[in-house]
């Protein structure tokens, strides 16, 4: 079993990756189960958590190998086995995970923008491939300010989606930033030796190195991006043209420094 780890800044195209590379054999890749993140179990308190991640994966699973008509009932015994515990380990949630795609998983993953920010950590005791997702500050804003609209629209209410802003300023000015997790990026990145930089912008255009570094078939790691992949690309020339004029220096010098490198 080999681990992967996904991060980046959120509205970097991390949860497109996953989608990406659950249309590939012998992967699974989790969306914010905090697997690699948790020390010792899944509380109690997390179950809520847990059970939206598996309610996340019912086509990935569906289609993989438990026929629909038996679906729920794969689902049923997996609740089942956990409904009366007050915790469960990484390894019980893992080995279930597995056992629902019946042994056909080779590589178990999970995806976490927070990731970012203790991946030293993270390699020292999981050891994991990992795949960092980078986009350009202007764009992540952009998406920032876009959804925080969306979510006021549609619900008068961001909920707990707390990257949301409802303006440049806002954005630029959060402790998290996109700036931060750049920064955060660059000064981790010489201490990790198995990473793979996927750039938002020509992540289609890095199928075969992608598909080298996760020793997986080409072919289908294209056919999965050709239909998953439909990034968002300079939508802040659309909806913010004059966003370079509040940026710091310094935001402009890490957007050409990840354009660059």
């Amino acid at each position: 079993m080999r681990y992967l780890c996904i991060c980046g800044c959120y509205r970097s195209g991390t949860t497109a990756i996953v989608n990406v590379l659950n249309k590939v054999d012998n992967i699974l890749v989790c969306d914010e189960l905090w697997y690699f993140k948790n020390d010792i179990a899944f509380s109690i308190n997390s179950r809520e958590k847990f059970y939206y991640a598996l309610q996340n994966h019912n086509e990935l699973i569906g289609r993989r190998c438990v026929s629909k008509s038996v679906l729920k009932g794969n689902y049923g015994k997996f609740y089942k086995h956990f409904l009366n515990k007050d915790s469960y380990t990484r390894e019980e949630v893992r080995d279930k995970l597995i056992e629902l795609t019946k042994g056909k998983v080779d590589i178990f993953g999970d995806k976490l923008p927070e990731y970012t920010l203790d991946l030293k950590t993270i390699k020292d005791r999981w050891n994991p491939k990992i795949i960092m997702c980078l986009r350009d500050g202007r764009d992540v804003i952009a998406a920032q300010i876009l959804r925080y609209r969306y979510y006021m629209e549609r619900h008068n209410s961001i909920g707990n989606h707390w990257w949301t802003k409802p303006s440049i300023e806002e954005c630029l000015n959060m402790p998290h930033n996109w700036l931060y997790y750049i920064k955060t990026w660059y000064m981790t990145k010489p201490k990790l030796d198995d990473y793979f930089e996927l750039k938002y912008w020509k992540a289609n255009r890095q199928t075969k190195e992608l598909a080298d570094f996760l020793e997986v078939d080409c072919k289908q790691l294209k056919e999965a991006f050709d239909k998953e992949w439909n990034p968002k690309i300079g939508t802040w020339k659309e909806y913010f043209p004059d966003i370079n004029e509040k940026l710091p220096e310094e935001w402009k010098e890490m957007i050409g420094k990840i354009n660059r490198d």
